[in-house]
């Protein structure tokens, strides 16, 4: 009986240990951001260089060009002129003279390469300071920052990933181990040109885009 009660204890302390965990993940002090722009998860990645968030709003997107000189914009989440919010985004970005770029992550599945590649040369070549977003600023912003620090700044890959992707930028590593394991093998932008495959036998267990299972399915009917 004392070796349950004392089993249960130990239970209810490591679920309040955890939930105090959480809590400050989720509930991090940033008294130098406005309530807006902290529930968008707006994070400094690079100081006049680059940014990342989740979506904002046409008066979000102004406030961070006003207050942090942002020039360009990368929206992860692909370009597609049916929602709202990328046409709202792209007005707000026109009239606040920022450019705006598309690149396609998933927020669940391994990069593609072709986007992984638009991404690394908008960073080489469009205007600083630069925010990258996704919906919610924690997964594909998270991935796109670690390659940032990778390529631009020399860090290494399991650094960047740590800096990047953890509970206090709103990230799920056990329900998304995608981007981590990515971020683990990544080599450099000529294995990223001549080796990454995500349909590869390598990437086995992890989910891969949605092109891999159209690949497969036209090499079958072609055999």
């Amino acid at each position: 009986m004392r070796r349950a009660r004392l089993r249960a204890a130990a239970a209810a302390g490591g679920g309040a240990a955890l939930a105090g965990l959480l809590l400050f993940a989720f509930c991090e002090p940033r008294l130098d951001l406005s309530p807006g722009l902290w529930l968008a998860n707006f994070r400094e990645v690079v100081p006049g260089r680059l940014y990342r968030s989740g979506q904002l709003d046409p008066a979000q997107l102004r406030e961070v060009v006003e207050r942090f000189g942002i020039r360009s914009v990368v929206n992860l989440r692909g370009y597609d002129p049916r929602p709202a919010w990328h046409r709202a985004e792209r007005e707000a970005a026109g009239r606040l003279g920022v450019a705006h770029f598309d690149v396609h992550l998933s927020a669940r599945s391994l990069p593609r390469r072709e986007e992984l590649l638009k991404l690394l040369a908008l960073y080489r070549s469009t205007p600083v300071p630069i925010l990258v977003h996704c919906e919610s600023g924690a997964d594909r912003a998270g991935e796109a920052a670690a390659l940032y620090r990778i390529e631009l700044l020399g860090e290494a890959p399991e650094a960047a990933a740590a800096a990047e992707l953890g509970l206090t930028e709103r990230h799920w590593r056990w329900r998304k181990p995608e981007k981590r394991a990515f971020l683990a093998r990544y080599g450099g932008l000529a294995w990223l040109r001549e080796r990454y495959d995500p349909c590869g036998d390598d990437w086995q267990g992890l989910r891969r885009p949605r092109s891999c299972a159209s690949a497969a399915r036209g090499g079958a009917a072609g055999g």
